[in-house]
């Protein structure tokens, strides 16, 4: 049966009062926490520059052509050994 009279109330208020508190430092910290992720991905995107994507396209097309070269040897060994085989 609730509570209409006494302290209970008075409680009840005061737990809520509590809680609503704690859910306000929750949300300040989730804002700082924001703040800082926001901050770091500017950083990031500052260090991708023109220059860093040109980097990483070098190095893409090197490992795309020793990728390529590897295929091809491979490619000759198997073919190689099933000349030898026959």
């Amino acid at each position: 049966m609730p509570e209409t009279n006494g302290s209970g109330g008075a409680d009840r208020r005061a737990e809520m009062k509590a809680v609503q508190a704690d859910i306000r430092r929750e949300i300040q910290n989730l804002m700082r926490v924001q703040v800082a992720m926001n901050e770091a991905l500017t950083k990031l995107t500052q260090r991708m520059d023109d220059d860093g994507l040109q980097r990483l396209e070098a190095a893409q097309l090197r490992t795309e052509a020793s990728l390529h070269a590897l295929i091809l040897t491979v490619d000759g060994v198997i073919r190689g050994r099933k000349h030898d085989s026959q």
